[in-house]
């Protein structure tokens, strides 16, 4: 096992994770969440909400900090209604 985690981590086999956050009428309350954990400002993050861009991107299993960061915006995402999709473009 730790030699898998290790083979992630050393660049074999790493996911690029999109965070893209579907569009509906609450998308205003979203704005706050998305500006604290990530370094966007509100008008990027409504003009990559409005055209239903990612919102985050993640090479995964490279950085512990950024998968933590990742993880954690999702479940604030989704604990205050937010519907996600993630798309692995690796």
């Amino acid at each position: 096992m730790i030699q898998l985690i290790m083979a992630f981590k050393e660049g074999i086999n790493i996911s690029v994770i999109l965070l893209v956050v579907e569009q509906n009428e609450n998308q205003i309350k979203y704005l706050p969440t998305i500006r604290k954990n990530t370094n966007l400002g509100f008008s990027e993050i409504k003009n990559r909400l409005g055209n239903g861009s990612p919102i985050m991107e993640c090479n995964l299993f490279k950085d512990d900090e950024d998968d933590t960061k990742l993880k954690k915006l999702i479940n604030e995402l989704l604990n205050i209604g937010a519907k996600i999709r993630l798309y692995d473009v690796s």
